[in-house]
């Protein structure tokens, strides 16, 4: 059986509604870290470990031991994600090459070709 749903008045609301409006920003120092954000704050730590010759299970395992229940997969994921270079960038394409839609666009009707 359910009991007695609580109820408010206006009042509580209206302060409660007040004290949130005026909370102030809370320190970054303050905030607990998501996965991702642990990693790629400790990215170049990460890869300095690496570069020692600790394999990221290592690294890992070293995270527990300190607190940071992380999984491999969550770290792997984190170091994609915070990799300065995007790997989804194209090559541009050299002088004189055409790319898809480029040579797409300077087809004719009858199949033939317009300069380029």
């Amino acid at each position: 059986m359910a009991g007695k749903q609580k109820t408010f008045d206006q009042e509580t609301r209206q302060k409660i509604e007040a004290t949130l409006d005026n909370l102030p920003e809370k320190p970054k120092s303050e905030r607990p870290l998501t996965t991702k954000e642990l990693v790629t704050e400790l990215r170049t730590k990460i890869r300095a470990a690496q570069a020692k010759g600790y394999t990221l299970e290592e690294i890992v395992e070293l995270f527990k031991r300190e607190g940071a229940q992380i999984s491999l997969s969550s770290v792997k994921s984190a170091l994609k994600g915070s990799s300065p270079r995007s790997s989804r960038t194209t090559k541009p394409a050299q002088s004189g090459e055409q790319t898809a839609p480029q040579a797409a666009s300077n087809a004719q009707p009858d199949g033939s070709h317009n300069g380029g």
